[in-house]
C-alpha cells in the first residue's frame, strides 16, 4: 500500500521530492504540453503527502502543490489553477475535505478526488453538493491512484 511503498525511500527534507520531475536542458518539465493533468494535493499527513507527490511525478503527472489546511488549500488553488485536486476529509486542526472540496467548486470550478479512509455512505452523501470525481480509499496502491488518475484524464479528454 502506499504508506509503505515509498517509506523506506523517502527524504528527511521534503524539497528533494520536487527534483523528481525530469526537466530538458531548457528546464521545461517533460509533462509541459503532454495533456497531463495538474493535480494539487491536499493531504494533513505529511508523509502520505510525499509519497502521493512522488507518484504523482513518477506518473508522469504535475503536482502543482501540497496543502495541508484549509487556508492553504484556497489559496494555493488560486494561485496554481491545477486540473483537480486530491482530497482527503479530514484535515489539519478542524478542517473539513468535503467543505473545502465544495468551496474549491464554487470558487474555482475545481472537482476532487477524494482520497480517504472516511468514504461511508453518510459521507458520501454530504460531499455530492461538491460533485467529486470519485474516491480513491485509503490505504491505496501508487498503481491504484496513477489509474484513477489516468481514468479521469481519459474522461477529460472525451468532453
Amino acid at each position: 500500500m502506499i504508506h509503505s511503498e515509498i517509506l523506506a525511500t523517502t527524504p528527511v527534507d521534503p524539497r528533494p521530492v520536487r527534483a523528481l520531475a525530469q526537466t530538458d536542458d531548457k528546464g521545461s518539465s517533460d509533462t509541459a504540453g503532454s495533456g497531463k493533468l495538474s493535480v494539487m494535493v491536499v493531504e494533513d499527513e505529511w508523509i502520505v503527502s510525499m509519497e502521493i507527490e512522488a507518484a504523482l511525478e513518477e506518473g508522469g503527472y504535475d503536482c502543482v502543490g501540497v496543502a495541508s489546511t484549509a487556508r492553504e488549500a484556497l489559496a494555493l488553488a488560486g494561485s496554481a489553477r491545477p486540473d483537480l485536486v486530491l482530497m482527503d476529509i479530514r484535515l489539519k486542526g478542524n478542517d473539513d475535505g468535503v467543505e473545502v472540496a465544495k468551496e474549491l467548486r464554487n470558487r474555482f470550478g475545481l472537482r476532487c478526488l477524494f482520497i480517504s479512509a472516511h468514504a461511508d455512505g453518510a459521507t458520501k452523501e454530504r460531499a455530492a453538493g461538491a460533485d467529486p470525481l470519485g474516491w480513491l480509499p485509503k490505504p491505496f496502491s501508487a498503481p491504484q491512484l496513477l489509474q484513477m488518475l489516468a481514468a479521469v484524464n481519459c474522461e477529460r479528454g472525451q468532453k
